[in-house]
């Protein structure tokens, strides 16, 4: 199988250009991996058959397990100017966007995305992101791949050797709404939790949870066909609120991405008919780490 692309459609790029929100609930390496497919590696050499270098205990599938915690990433085991952290995603899924968290990649640090139909990326090479650093990296492509089989992200130090970390590198199939939402007032909820724990010598301290993380419920009024199926699409694509997801702000103009999950499990998606034309559906999410209010 060769990899393909194909342009964004017109009526998704336009509501991109008017910066209306996109969903991302597909994960290549998420979906399609298992834990011990090969292919996966930490390696020098940038090969997806190269010999694994990866840090004992941090584990590369650290990178595609739907979470950025800062305690929660994979790293090769010894400092270099360059890396490579390779995938094998075995072409079934499309992608369109990419979202990176990466504790230490600062803004001396280049990073790239690149894809192959050969193991060893000598045939049909072709760079398809290129970005400095940042902790959190986003960007939402205007062609849309498919039937990819090999891919690896390139790490180049700005100076001498690096141990890159990543907590979480997201690949996936964009889901764009063609209207902005309906949102209540103060509609990110920077929500923090105070509690104090029973102590068994009396001493009580309270303790601050989820300081800054965002809740947010989210209406959305359509008569689209069209639409309406690309929301249940990206809903499957989260196995019914089981999966965590991406919820993208302004993504022409400043993309603003916040890891998500849907806010519980008894009704946090629902969906309804209003009249013979229109459907309103309604999402509620709250906020994972790392906040986006916050750096690691």
């Amino acid at each position: 199988m060769a990899y393909s692309s194909v342009a964004i459609a017109g009526d998704e790029l336009a509501a991109f250009s008017l910066d209306r929100p996109c969903l991302v609930g597909s994960h290549i390496m998420r979906d399609e991996f298992d834990p011990d497919t090969t292919g996966n590696v930490w390696t020098t050499i940038g090969e997806t058959t190269s010999a694994d270098e990866t840090e004992t205990g941090f584990f590369t599938w650290r990178a595609w397990d739907g979470f950025a915690h800062e305690t929660l990433y994979t790293r090769p085991d010894a400092a270099n100017t360059i890396w490579y952290y390779t995938l094998a995603p075995g072409g079934l899924a499309d992608f369109d966007t990419i979202c990176l968290w990466g504790e230490n990649l600062d803004a001396a640090i280049t990073v790239q995305l690149q894809i192959a139909n050969s193991a060893d990326f000598a045939t049909d090479f072709l760079v398809i992101y290129a970005a400095f650093g940042a902790t959190r990296l986003v960007s939402l492509f205007g062609l849309r791949y498919s039937g990819v089989e090999f891919a690896r992200l390139r790490i180049v130090s700005g100076g001498g050797g690096l141990i890159p970390r990543l907590n979480e590198l997201w690949i996936g199939r964009r889901r764009q709404l063609l209207h902005h939402v309906n949102l209540p007032w103060d509609n990110k909820h920077q929500r923090s939790e105070v509690y104090a724990p029973l102590s068994a010598v009396g001493v009580s301290p309270p303790r601050t949870i989820r300081r800054g993380g965002a809740l947010r419920n989210a209406t959305i009024v359509t008569g689209s066909a069209a639409e309406h199926a690309e929301i249940s699409s990206w809903h499957s694509d989260t196995i019914q609120n089981t999966r965590s997801f991406l919820w993208i702000d302004t993504p022409s103009s400043d993309p603003q991405v916040n890891l998500m999950a849907l806010a519980d499990s008894q009704g946090p998606y629902r969906s309804r008919q209003l009249g013979p034309n229109k459907r309103e559906i309604l999402i509620g999410m709250r906020e994972l780490d790392p906040f986006l209010g916050q750096s690691f």
